[in-house]
């Protein structure tokens, strides 16, 4: 049965491409092969700015060869040891992201997860030997409202990618807040404040987690995670995000 229905795939593929074309998610063009199921075209993947070394040893944004922490950090404290960012929220990335946050565009959801776990494997980030990788969570409220937790897409494939253990249900996001992106980055620190929770804290201890984000702005929505983290005696707290903001 299931040799026949590949068969009859194959005979209709064309029929189907005919009927429902698949055009890049950018630039709109026909897509007549997608690598991977890419939903975007190679020269509108290609226009995305990565974001290269050398980086700041906290945010992780690029930073001048003479500088080892930005200015920005250098006023911050966050409570994760380390934040490591894949492109520049700029350009293609930022559209991307945006179809795939408020779109429904989750066809997208592979082939970032594998834009993530690149650079993953270009720095050699499992030197810090994670334990598990943590998708931010959302709001049972925002969960209903968007339908899925496009965070929680990404992380999911990174882990089948990577072979790494994945942890869905323990972070909890207890708290239904504005939307950080609508307020000034002084209210965002406390906007956030008491905003997650864990369920079972005995779960990480002594662990190296590795908390995945679509996208780190001032760094406050990641640092209050990683409080709660930090409080069930996590060992260390990394952050990796899709994109980052200048």
């Amino acid at each position: 049965m299931l040799i026949y229905f590949v068969v009859l795939k194959e005979i209709f593929a064309p029929l189907v491409d005919l009927i429902y074309p698949h055009n890049c998610l950018i630039c709109h063009k026909f897509l007549s092969e997608r690598s991977q199921n890419n939903p975007v075209c190679k020269a509108c993947w290609e226009k995305i700015e990565l974001n290269l070394p050398p980086f700041c040893l906290k945010c992780g944004r690029h930073v001048s060869e003479i500088e080892s922490i930005c200015k920005s950090c250098k006023k911050k404290e966050y409570k994760f040891k380390r934040c490591f960012s894949v492109a520049n929220y700029t350009g293609v990335i930022r559209d991307l992201i945006h179809l795939f946050k408020y779109k429904n565009k989750t066809s997208l959801s592979k082939s970032l997860a594998r834009l993530m776990v690149n650079f993953f494997q270009t720095y050699n980030l499992s030197r810090f030997k994670f334990d598990y990788l943590v998708a931010l969570p959302l709001h049972t409220t925002r969960l209903r409202e968007r339908e899925y937790n496009q965070t929680e897409l990404l992380t999911r494939e990174m882990s089948k990618m990577l072979g790494l253990n994945l942890s869905l249900n323990n972070l909890k996001r207890i708290k239904h807040t504005t939307p950080q992106s609508a307020l000034k980055e002084d209210l965002r620190i406390y906007n956030i404040m008491g905003a997650f929770a864990l369920k079972n804290p005995d779960e990480f201890a002594q662990k190296n987690i590795l908390l995945v984000d679509d996208l780190l702005t001032t760094g406050a929505t990641c640092t209050e995670a990683a409080q709660v983290l930090n409080e069930a005696c996590v060992n260390d707290i990394y952050v990796l995000t899709l994109a980052i903001t200048p």
